[in-house]
């Protein structure tokens, strides 16, 4: 080349890099990629339009975006520097820019079209939709229908309909991302081989994996990145709950339409944004959490699976469930929308049966709930002072309620949460909406509520509604008989005879065998500060039998007079019940009411240890222990044979064939 000729391109070449400036060219590159390219301000992110699915905005690294910038600027000229390359990249930013990326309400994208779900008519992909997910299926396949689905969902619901119909409210509000409006979060509770995880992987194969974020409590409640991975989601699994124990605030957030972080590491976090998927959680138990407020209750949905599936039984479900996915979005959505609000939102009204299971789960994992419906009663023209530590605990709350944790083996919780977690679940559980805190001069008290006495064998709980004979309702055999003579009526309250026919109930065990009557005993009340009521029929009742009376107390069986005289010692009793052999006890307890034989049951687990020397109790079955110590998960095997499963020890109670 000769010198004439290495100056006029060298001269070109200046021409090309004065003409072409960074702002002439981003222009011309935001024209041509306005509906393929997108900058969201929020999130500090770049999208491109289809770039992996049909119909979607996919989250890409600025890489991609750069090498798109190369390859236009290359067209224009050859002679340029990187910072030529991300001076337009600022550029682009401005003029590409998405302030607040909002998806189109009521629109759902699948691989072949846009779906009304109202209508459910069909419309071609469009960038203006602005969809950041898609479900990986065909609409056009949906007449495969989903029997074989359906089946199986009624199959674990043990053939409960309703519970299949909460299920499948569920599932619509997830894959239309109705989670900010019904405000509720799924909590699939059961043991290995029941089916929860097999629903939970249905749910994300219905709204793709791709669309599904995987977490724990853990990392939920103190990863401050971790909500960021949620951000155009429809679907957040939680697995390993039951692990967790401390606060919920994150999870509440999720699931209550709040604003949450989109912060992402080494950017810096400009804004939040709302999750309108749903949260389903897979647990072995339910959460277990430090925050006893009504916040979690309000939003947990509970859902029990029992029903273990052998492993022999079992089958691929996931590969044979993928030909029906169509079929079951569209059942899925056939359901109407309020039908779905009033499943997950109302659903102790629909489904009275989880109603019972999500307020047993209630009394699982809040110690105040379970101490109210243990200790108190509703009254509403009461006036319960709060009172402290040291106070008399017939007569105040707070005093009340430690007495009742030291019994239960726990902590009590500090008295400045007492009375604000106390009102709260008085008024959003119980419904007793003019419940209200007050003070006078003597000190700080709760309307609506009293301390239930030791002989108030009538009020039903507050939360459970059973109405038992057992006194202060701690659970166990304590406090069952407090204040009730055995010469009033055998045992308690509840019509008995202790010979299965009629006995005179004052028995004379004075006169007959020299020692002192068993209604002494029974007379004692379970609390020192207790004391004896007193009745003019305490003593005189007589319950007679036309055919037959007995009242030689000889012919009552003797491992029965010997739990009598030990009734109201709940250690003592547990230990004559599992010393007794099966034969005995059964013999011992035939005439016993439904109410004393669960104290029976009760005083036996409070003092039974498990391991190798007895069977234990599962859900009415025997099953053997295959391991011994107080772990909280103990390895059990049915009596008849099957695989070894784990189950939580507060499940399992002394195996006594009665």
């Amino acid at each position: 080349m000769s010198i004439e000729q290495w100056e006029k391109q060298f001269q070109s070449d200046c021409k090309d890099k004065e003409t072409i400036s960074q702002s002439f060219i981003s222009k011309e590159i935001a024209g041509d990629y306005r509906t393929k390219l997108a900058w969201h301000v929020q999130n500090k992110t770049w999208y491109w339009y289809e770039f992996i699915f049909n119909g979607v905005w996919s989250e890409v690294p600025e890489e991609e975006v750069n090498a798109i910038i190369i390859a236009e600027v290359e067209k224009r000229t050859k002679h340029f520097r990187f910072d030529f390359v991300s001076s337009i990249t600022r550029f682009l930013k401005a003029e590409l820019r998405t302030n607040h990326w909002e998806v189109r309400p009521g629109f759902i994208c699948l691989s072949d079209c846009v779906l009304d779900v109202n209508t459910k008519q069909v419309y071609s992909h469009e960038p203006g939709y602005r969809f950041l997910s898609s479900l990986p299926y065909k609409w056009s396949d949906r007449d495969t229908g989903c029997e074989p689905i359906k089946n199986w969902l009624l199959s674990v619901c043990e053939g409960r309909s309703e519970w299949v119909q909460v299920l499948r409210a569920a599932m619509k509000a997830t894959v239309t991302e109705q989670g900010g409006n019904v405000q509720r979060f799924m909590e699939l509770v059961g043991f290995g081989g029941t089916g929860k995880s097999t629903i939970l992987s249905l749910v994300s194969e219905l709204v793709g994996e791709e669309n599904t974020a995987v977490t724990d409590l853990k990392q939920l409640e103190s990863n401050r990145f971790e909500t960021a991975s949620f951000y155009g989601k429809k679907l957040v699994l939680i697995t390993d709950s039951e692990r967790y124990v401390g606060d919920v605030s994150t999870l509440k957030k999720l699931t209550g339409d709040d604003t949450i972080r989109c912060e992402k590491k080494g950017i810096q976090q400009t804004g939040g944004f709302k999750f309108h998927g749903m949260v389903w959680v897979g647990a072995n138990s339910a959460i277990q959490s430090s925050d006893y407020t009504s916040g979690l209750r309000r939003r947990r949905l509970s859902m029990g699976f029992e029903r273990v599936v052998p492993p022999h039984l079992r089958r691929d479900l996931k590969t044979e469930f993928k030909p029906y996915l169509s079929g079951l979005l569209d059942w899925v959505l056939g359901m109407s929308e309020q039908e779905m609000f009033d499943y997950v939102r109302n659903t102790d009204a629909m489904v009275p049966s989880l109603a019972t299971f999500n307020n047993q789960t209630l009394l699982n994992t809040n110690p105040f709930a379970e101490w109210i419906d243990d200790c108190l009663v509703i009254d509403p023209s009461a006036k319960t002072y709060i009172g402290t530590v040291s106070m008399n605990p017939e007569s105040y709350l707070f005093a009340n309620y430690c007495n009742w944790a030291a019994g239960q083996k726990g902590e009590a919780a500090r008295q400045k949460r007492f009375s604000a977690d106390v009102l709260d679940l008085l008024k959003s559980t119980l419904g007793l909406s003019e419940s209200v805190k007050g003070k006078d001069r003597r000190g700080a008290y709760l309307t609506g509520v009293a301390i239930r006495q030791f002989n108030d064998y009538s009020s039903p709980r507050p939360i459970s509604g059973e109405i038992k004979c057992d006194g202060l309702g701690d659970g166990s055999v304590t406090g069952n008989v407090t204040g009730q003579s055995i010469a009033s009526d055998g045992l308690q309250e509840c019509d008995v005879s202790l010979s299965g026919k009629a006995i005179q109930t004052t028995l004379n065990f004075s006169e007959q065998n020299n020692e002192s009557s068993p209604s002494e005993f029974a007379t004692n009340s379970l609390h020192p500060s207790h004391s004896s009521p007193t009745s003019d029929t305490a003593t005189t009742q007589t319950i007679t039998n036309s055919e037959q009376t007995q009242t030689n107390p000889s012919q009552t069986p003797k491992l029965l007079l010997k739990m009598i005289e030990v009734w109201t010692d709940s250690v003592a009793l547990g230990e004559v019940v599992l010393a007794a052999t099966p034969e005995e006890l059964r013999a011992a307890i035939i005439t016993c009411t439904p109410s004393q034989l669960s104290d029976i049951k009760n005083a036996a687990n409070y003092v039974w240890r498990p391991g190798f020397n007895r069977d234990a109790d599962y859900l009415g079955e025997r099953f053997e222990i295959m391991e011994a110590g107080q772990v909280r998960d103990m390895s059990i095997r049915s009596r008849n044979g099957g695989s070894v499963i784990k189950v939580k020890r507060g499940n399992l109670r002394p195996w006594l064939d009665i």
